[in-house]
């Protein structure tokens, strides 16, 4: 009889860690990811800089051709490639 006592215990106990864990990291993680929209700004003030992308640098200077960018389309769920000519 208490044998089956415990195993309410560990159902408790396993149900509040996954209660924390959702709330504390996989929600605000999937928030993060894909609900928070950044401005495009803050990402052109990172990358333009002298040391890596010049300011008065154009996109067809800056790519070589044997340069490919991926990216993910989440709508599709497909990979995306760009090149120079793409």
């Amino acid at each position: 009889m208490q044998r089956e006592g415990y195993k309410w215990y560990f159902l408790i106990v396993a149900g509040l860690i996954t209660g924390f864990l959702l709330i504390g990291a996989i929600l605000p993680a999937i928030n993060y990811l894909f609900l928070s929209m950044k401005d495009p700004l803050m990402l052109r003030q990172a990358l333009v800089k002298p040391t890596f992308i010049p300011e008065d640098s154009s996109i067809q200077q800056v790519i070589t051709d044997d340069l490919y960018i991926t990216a993910w389309d989440l709508n599709n769920r497909s990979p995306r490639f760009f090149s120079k000519w793409s």
